[in-house]
C-alpha cells in the first residue's frame, strides 16, 4: 500500500467511525416512548383497542411506532394501521412527526407532518389541515404510572371537537 494512502486511511478511518459511534441527540421523552404497549380508549365516538410497538430506527435518529388495532375487518386484516416516525431536532428543541396511517385515502399530503415543542411531560403535536382548522394530538407521559394519554382533537377556529382520548399501558 502506497504510504499516502495509509496516511490517509489512519487519518480518515476514526474520524468516519467517531461520526458512526456519535450518539444522535435524544429529546426530552423519547426514551420514554420505547417498548410495547397496549392503547385503549375511545377514537371517532367508538371504544377501541389497539396493540402499539415504539423502536428506535435509522440509527436512532427516530422513534418508530407502529400502531395495530385489534379489531379486523371481514377479510381478517386490523381495521386500523399506523405507522410513526418521531425524530427530536436540537437545533429548534422540537419534535417532528410523520403519521402515515390506513385511513390516508390513497396519497400523501401535508397534513400528516406536525411539529411540537415539549411542554415538560406533554408534547403537543399539531398539524395544519386547511384554513384555521389544525388537528392536535397531545402525547403525555405519567411518570408514576409509566403511561402516555393521547388526546386528538379538531380544532376549527374558536371550536374544538375531541376526537378522541386514548391511554398507552405497557404490555406484560
Amino acid at each position: 500500500m502506497n504510504h499516502s494512502i495509509r496516511i490517509l486511511v489512519l487519518v480518515v478511518l476514526p474520524i468516519f467511525g467517531a461520526f458512526a459511534q456519535a450518539t444522535q441527540p435524544i429529546g426530552p421523552l423519547e426514551e420514554q416512548l420505547i417498548g410495547h404497549w397496549v392503547l385503549q380508549g375511545t377514537l371517532g365516538g367508538k371504544e377501541t383497542t389497539h396493540d402499539v410497538d415504539a423502536v428506535w430506527v435509522l440509527n436512532r435518529e427516530y422513534v418508530q411506532l407502529h400502531e395495530l388495532s385489534r379489531a379486523k375487518k371481514p377479510d381478517g386484516t386490523p381495521e386500523y394501521e399506523a405507522i410513526i416516525y418521531i425524530e427530536w431536532q436540537e437545533r429548534t428543541h422540537q419534535y417532528s412527526f410523520l403519521w402515515l396511517d390506513s385511513t390516508a385515502g390513497g396519497g400523501i399530503s401535508a397534513n400528516i407532518i406536525a411539529h411540537a415543542s415539549p411542554e415538560g411531560n406533554k408534547i403537543p403535536f399539531a398539524y395544519q389541515v386547511k384554513g384555521d382548522e389544525t388537528f392536535h394530538n397531545t402525547f403525555t407521559y405519567d411518570k408514576g404510572a409509566d403511561s402516555w394519554e393521547w388526546l386528538l382533537e379538531d380544532h376549527k377556529g374558536d371550536k374544538i371537537d375531541r376526537f378522541g382520548q386514548v391511554r398507552l399501558t405497557r404490555k406484560k
